[in-house]
């Protein structure tokens, strides 16, 4: 809405504080409906901007399964042209596993013979699969990429059925050529969960955090390999109530401690549950008392600092114990209880949350279900206050000409950070200057701002309302 009354050229300041008083994620984009799928992010042709894989059954008689690539353009997301067979119970992962500085995709699922993988790689004007490469095939599980010793070249952990219909998994050590060596020592065989790469006890070497459905033990659970190095992993003697879903590693306390969140179900396959653990710092967790309400399986979490604040936040997708289809945000506040949020609607049939910055603007970006969500930067919330001596002077105010004239007085040199938000308070632009100590001048140009009333923010605390005609 346009404003016609503002004064010309008097400032006033503002005060800002950090809290969600708009619609954090717009979707810009949505993609073929589905059920039971997988999404992952990569950058397949290393032009810097995060590619998408998407896959899902249509479950309408006469259209087939799919699994599609986009292309991350400056134009937006571009479909490729490519006819990638779709495997039920499907996992997606990108990884670089030839140090060429591009992604590769391996899919894991069910196929016509059994459970079966299947690593693709670009070529310059297309994906196609890697002659020759044979991994174990596994589906209903769930694949992660990390290097565990150091040597440069990708390792993957993979669980699921396999080609036999047994529960299995394994750690893959990678090496030059596509090379992967199975070691000797296996890990748990699980499905319905998930594989996270991280050091929580901070010695250099990445961990596994896993968690599952296993026959043998005829419940679910959470289980954590300890990287012992030499090619060595230690299942450790930690006990955590058993749960089929997904688990992810975060500091959600800062304290540079990895600690977890799990969600799913329980060893009864009915109740449904969310919990965190905090990391103790002598190889030992103990269980946080959150808010975060109970998420059963499918369910679907990504973690990212979605509000810019230095904390993680989570957004959380699945059934619950009141609605089937139930999603939200949860900004981090550096305690277990977290500042719950709304989030655009999920689809529990096609349960899937993955994070990236898509738009390279610095706040990550979510694929929720099958729509594309942008993160509209920090939202804040403008209470104005008495004018006092401004420090922060902006001129045409409006705004009727390109570029706008700030001048400022600055008490130290050094860089300083510009904003620009919306009448909602989101975060459109953010530019970094370097400032002198005493009067600073700086030209701003608004080519790119519709009309409307926008917000110019210096540093951390100080704004100007100004009006673009």
């Amino acid at each position: 809405m346009r404003a016609t009354s503002l004064v010309s050229v008097i400032p006033f300041l503002v005060f800002f504080c950090i809290k969600s008083t708009a619609q954090r994620f717009i979707r810009i984009d949505s993609f073929r409906v589905g059920a039971y799928g997988a999404a992952a992010w990569g950058d397949y042709d290393g032009d810097g901007r995060a590619d998408l894989a998407y896959g899902a059954q249509t479950m309408q008689t006469g259209q087939p399964d799919f699994l599609t690539i986009y292309h991350n353009t400056p134009g937006g997301m571009a479909a490729l042209p490519l006819n990638l067979p779709y495997a039920p119970s499907p996992q997606l992962c990108w990884a670089d596993l030839d140090n060429n500085g591009t992604d590769e995709l391996i899919v894991s699922g069910a196929g016509l013979n059994g459970a079966q993988t299947t690593v693709y790689q670009y070529n310059g004007s297309t994906l196609m699969p890697i002659a020759g490469l044979r991994l174990p095939g596994y589906e209903n599980g769930y694949t992660a990429a990390a290097d565990y010793n150091g040597d440069g070249w990708k390792d993957l952990a993979m669980t699921g059925y396999d080609s036999s219909g047994q529960q299995a998994g394994v750690i893959l050590k990678g090496g030059p050529g596509f090379s992967f060596t199975p070691l000797p020592a296996r890990i748990i065989g699980a499905e319905k969960g998930e594989i996270k790469w991280g050091d929580y006890d901070g010695d250099g070497k990445p961990d596994l955090l896993m968690n599952g459905y296993a026959i043998g033990i005829g419940s679910s659970r959470i289980w954590i390999y300890k990287n012992m190095g030499g090619d060595s992993f230690q299942l450790q003697p930690t006990y955590f109530p058993g749960m089929a879903g997904t688990v992810d590693w975060l500091d959600y306390d800062g304290d540079g401690r990895l600690d977890f969140l799990a969600t799913g179900v329980d060893t009864t396959g009915v109740q449904n549950r969310t919990d965190l653990y905090h990391n103790n710092g002598n190889g030992t967790f103990s269980a946080a008392m959150t808010n975060l309400p109970a998420f059963g399986e499918p369910s679907a979490v990504a973690v990212g600092d979605f509000n810019g604040d230095g904390k993680p936040d989570l957004a959380l997708a699945g059934g619950n114990d009141s609605s089937a289809d139930f999603s939200m945000l949860a900004y981090g506040t550096g305690t277990a209880q977290f500042v719950l949020d709304t989030l655009y609607p999920a689809d529990i049939q096609n349960c899937i949350a993955e994070t990236a910055d898509f738009n390279g603007d610095g706040f990550p970006d979510l694929l929720l279900s099958g729509n594309l969500l942008r993160n509209r930067g920090a939202a804040v919330a403008v209470t104005n206050i008495a004018q006092s001596s401004a420090s922060l002077r902006i001129y045409p105010n409006p705004a009727t000409e390109a570029a706008l004239q700030l001048e400022w007085q600055a008490t130290t040199s050094g860089t300083q950070s510009l904003t620009i938000c919306d009448a909602a308070g989101a975060v459109l632009r953010r530019e970094t200057v370097m400032q002198k100590k005493g009067a600073n001048l700086w030209s701003l140009s608004l080519k790119d701002l519709p009309a409307g009333v926008y917000l110019l923010q210096i540093g951390t605390r100080e704004a100007v309302r100004f009006l673009r005609p």
